[in-house]
């Protein structure tokens, strides 16, 4: 019994840590991107699937990035697409990585034009 419960825990651990490198590496690209993105221009928006990200950047985007910028967490294709047809130019837009990976077949042609950026 003392193997199982150590077996299955050990497994939860490896896996909290590798879930928490990879948010954390999402994250310091986001912040990366936000860091040296021009401050003449437009706003930024900024589309992010893990409402801890989200909170994040709300919070510390007026230090970290001299652009206004809004963060919003996207949870599904509809939300996503209002999001963009609501983010007409002149506005930015910045997608996190895990957001492009579940959406990419809609997003990669926008990516390819210009239109949008991928952290």
């Amino acid at each position: 019994m003392l193997r199982s419960f150590i077996r299955r825990w050990r497994h939860r651990l490896d896996f909290l840590a590798r879930e928490t490198s990879y948010q954390a590496r999402g994250l310091q690209s986001l912040v990366a991107a936000l860091a040296f993105a021009p401050a003449d221009g437009p706003p930024i928006l900024v589309l992010v699937a893990a409402p801890a990200q989200a909170r994040y950047l709300a919070r510390w985007s007026r230090w970290l990035c001299r652009a206004p910028c809004e963060t919003r967490v996207i949870a599904d294709l509809a939300q996503l697409e209002r999001s963009l047809t609501e983010a007409a130019p002149p506005r930015r837009v910045l997608i996190a990585g895990e957001l492009y990976a579940r959406f990419h077949v809609r997003l990669a042609a926008d990516v390819g034009m210009g239109r949008l950026a991928v952290a």
